[in-house]
C-alpha cells in the first residue's frame, strides 16, 4: 500500500483525521510536492498525488540530464535539476511534443479536478511560475533580457466528458496563452504568470500546459529556437499554481497631506495583472499613485478583461497644509534670562516626526553644533564657549510618518545668534 507524502498539513493517521489553519483550497497539491514515494530519476506526473496528464515520460536512464527530466523532488539528490522549485519542494516540465509530419505542436496537458465549484459570475485570479524555454538559444547576449515563453503554452477549465475524450492529438481552446497574460519576472530565470477569469458554475477540471494550435510567438525574437523556427520554444518547467478570488483590502482610514502623492499599489501586488488593465478611483482619479485634496470616503476600482473588482471603503481625511509640520525659529537668545535661550525645531503634534541630523555651521564653514536625540538643543556654545554674537547656518534631514510611510524630508536656513 502507498502512502502519500504530506506537505504542509498535520495528519493523525490513528483518527483518519487531518486538520489545516487554511480554508479548502481549490486546486489540491497545487505545487506538485505531495507524492506517493520519492521519485528516483525520470518520473513523470504519475508519481503526483491528485494530477494526471495525457503525455506519458520517457525512460529513465541513469544519469538522468536536467533536460530529460519530467519531475523533480527535492528528496532525490542525485540528479541534477536545472531550475529548482522555487517555492517549495518539487517542479514538474510540460514535454513539447512536436509532430514533424503535421508540422504541428501536439497536445501535452495537465489535469487536476477541483476541490471545490467555483461560484458562478465571480471573478477568480489564475497564476504560475514558469521558467525560459530550455532549448532556446539567443544569438546574442542582449537577447538575454527578454523573456521568451512557449507560444501554445495555456490554461482552461472543462468537465468531465472532455476529459474523456481527449488525446494530444485533441484540439482544445485555452482560456488565455501564456503571452496573453500578466507577466512579472520575479528571479534572473522565474517568470510569474497571471490571468484572471470569470466563472460559469460549470467548471469541473482545470487544465494546464501545451495546447495543438497554430498560435506563433508574438515577438519575432522568441523564433529560432533548435526545435523549429516557426514555433520557437521547448518544454516548458512550471510550479506553484494559484486559483483563489479576487479581492482588494486596502488597510484601514488614513490621513494624507494635501498635494502628497501616494502610491497603493502595495495593495494590489499579490496579483500580476494583463495588459490592459485600469485602476481608477470613485472620484475620476486614475492609476495607483495620486494625492488627495478632499476629505471623504474612497474606494479603488479595477478594470480587467474579465470584469471589474473594487476594493473596500477607506475614509481619507486631508490636510490642506503641511508645511508648517516643523517650526524653524529664525534667532534665538542664549543669554540665560529663561527665554529663548535654546535653538530647536518645535516639531508639530499632527505627525510622527523623527530629526535625523541637524547641524549648524559658522560663517567659515566650522560645525559648530550637531544635534542627538536627547538634546535640548543648541545654547549657543561650542566646546564650552560661546561663540560669537552673528549669523549661522543650519542644515536638517528628517522623516515624518503619513499614513504609516516615513518620508524623507530636508531643509536648510539661515540662523541669527543674539545676546
Amino acid at each position: 500500500m502507498k502512502w502519500p507524502r504530506l506537505i504542509g498539513k498535520t495528519c493523525y493517521l490513528f483518527l483518519l483525521f487531518c486538520s489545516t489553519n487554511q480554508a479548502q483550497p481549490y486546486l489540491l497539491n497545487p505545487g506538485f510536492e505531495e507524492v506517493w514515494e520519492c521519485p528516483e530519476g525520470n518520473l513523470g506526473p504519475e508519481q503526483l498525488r491528485h494530477w494526471e496528464s495525457s503525455y506519458s515520460v520517457r525512460p529513465m536512464t541513469p544519469p538522468v540530464p536536467w533536460y530529460y527530466q519530467s519531475y523533480h523532488h527535492i528528496c532525490d539528490r542525485d540528479v541534477d535539476v536545472y531550475w529548482d522549485p522555487t517555492l517549495g519542494q518539487a517542479v514538474l516540465k510540460i514535454p513539447y511534443i512536436f509532430d514533424t509530419t503535421l508540422d504541428e505542436v501536439l497536445t501535452a496537458l495537465l489535469w487536476t479536478r477541483l476541490a471545490r465549484p467555483l461560484e458562478k459570475n465571480t471573478l477568480y485570479y489564475l497564476e504560475y511560475t514558469t521558467a525560459p524555454t530550455h532549448f532556446y538559444y539567443p544569438p546574442d547576449q542582449q537577447f538575454y533580457q527578454y523573456w521568451c515563453v512557449a507560444p501554445n503554452l495555456g490554461l482552461s477549465f472543462t468537465t468531465q466528458e472532455t476529459i474523456d475524450t481527449f488525446s494530444k492529438y485533441s484540439r482544445l481552446e485555452p482560456l488565455y496563452f501564456a503571452e496573453e497574460s500578466g507577466l512579472a519576472a520575479r528571479t534572473s530565470n522565474t517568470m510569474v504568470i497571471g490571468n484572471c477569469y470569470k466563472a460559469n458554475g460549470e467548471e469541473e477540471y482545470f487544465l494546464f500546459g501545451h495546447y495543438r494550435h497554430p498560435h506563433s510567438p508574438t515577438d519575432d525574437r522568441c523564433l529560432g529556437s533548435s526545435i523549429n523556427s516557426r514555433f520557437g520554444t521547448a518544454s516548458s518547467l512550471v510550479d506553484n499554481f494559484r486559483l483563489e478570488k479576487m479581492k482588494i483590502d486596502i488597510c484601514c482610514d488614513q490621513e494624507f497631506c494635501a498635494a502628497e502623492v501616494v502610491d497603493f499599489s502595495s495593495y494590489t501586488q499579490q496579483y500580476v495583472f494583463s495588459p490592459g488593465t485600469a485602476f481608477s478611483w470613485n472620484d475620476g482619479e486614475q492609476g495607483l499613485a495620486r494625492s488627495f485634496t478632499t476629505s471623504g470616503s474612497y474606494q479603488l476600482q479595477i478594470s480587467m478583461h474579465c470584469g471589474n473588482i473594487a476594493s473596500n471603503w477607506i475614509n481619507i481625511k486631508v490636510k490642506p497644509d503641511c508645511s508648517s509640520e516643523i517650526f524653524v525659529p529664525n534667532a534665538f537668545s542664549p543669554n540665560g534670562d529663561g527665554l529663548n535661550d535654546y535653538f530647536l525645531p518645535l516639531l508639530s503634534k499632527d505627525f510622527k516626526i523623527e530629526i535625523r541630523r541637524l547641524s549648524i555651521f559658522d560663517r567659515w564653514g566650522n560645525q559648530v553644533y550637531r544635534f542627538y536625540e536627547g538634546n535640548p538643543g543648541w545654547d549657543g556654545t561650542f566646546k564650552g564657549k560661546q561663540v560669537p554674537v552673528g549669523v549661522y547656518t543650519w542644515v536638517m534631514e528628517y522623516q515624518v510618518w503619513i499614513a504609516d510611510e516615513a518620508i524623507k524630508r530636508s531643509d536648510a536656513g539661515d540662523l541669527s545668534l543674539i545676546r
